[in-house]
């Protein structure tokens, strides 16, 4: 499993709509909205779901949505999984 903290930018005038909208998805985590526009997250991935990959389909299915930005990420239980791959091999 992949976990992000991230600062969502959004349009000023839409931030409410998107963080209801963000709220519906059940990877994301949200925390609350900072300086009007930016909606703080924990984003959650399946160790099948690639994390940059669905930032990007987050981003790009919602136009009120102008960047993603991590600030934390671990992926840990990623790189044990390909070690013990690795040593099976």
């Amino acid at each position: 499993m992949a976990i992000a903290g991230v600062a969502i930018l959004t349009k000023k005038e839409e931030v409410q709509k998107v963080y209801q909208r963000l709220e519906q998805l059940p990877e994301i985590t949200t925390y609350g909205i900072h300086e009007g526009h930016y909606i703080v997250a924990v984003i959650e991935t399946t160790p099948q779901t690639n994390l940059k990959a669905y930032l990007e389909e987050v981003q790009n299915n919602d136009p009120a949505i102008l960047g993603i930005y991590p600030a934390y990420v671990n992926f840990e239980d990623e790189v044990s999984e390909i070690e013990i791959d690795q040593k099976d091999a």
